[in-house]
């Protein structure tokens, strides 16, 4: 009983501090905790199994299979690629490209945004009809 209740403990701390603090964070944050936790974790557990990773021998009975198990796994992949080459573009929906959303040079800040503001609306004109032209003459050579 007595290493079940801190566990449980240690449990419902991670849980309350998950539920309320990580939302808050970016997903770029989470994703560097994530790796950090992932680093830590596997050097634990290479320094916790080393011994028994060194006298390992269930892969020395499987090394014998290693030819057929490479060849069976090119033969698969080349068919889901072929697959994919062959039905790509159909059954595809044609949807329109929205404009681009860029909020008007007026509202800017300062002298600095207000004319990268005008320079984005300028160029945004060009940009947006030459997307549009390239994606409808795309759909009409798969179509």
């Amino acid at each position: 009983m007595e290493l079940f209740l801190p566990s449980v403990f240690l449990m419902l701390v991670v849980c309350i501090f998950t539920m309320l603090f990580i939302p808050k964070l970016s997903p770029f944050v989470i994703a560097i905790i994530a790796t950090v936790f992932i680093g830590l974790t596997a050097y634990d557990h290479y320094a916790l199994f080393s011994n028994e990773y060194k006298i390992m021998t269930w892969a020395d009975s499987i090394k014998q299979f290693a030819p057929t198990i490479i060849i069976l796994l090119v033969i698969v992949l080349t068919g889901i690629y072929l697959m994919y080459i062959f039905t790509i573009g159909k059954g595809v929906a044609n949807l329109p490209m929205p404009p681009a959303s860029i909020p008007p040079p007026d509202t800017a800040t300062n002298v600095v945004t207000e004319a990268i503001g005008n320079g984005l609306v300028a160029a945004g004109a060009p940009v947006n009809n030459a997307y549009m032209n390239a994606a409808e003459s795309m759909v009409s050579k798969i179509a």
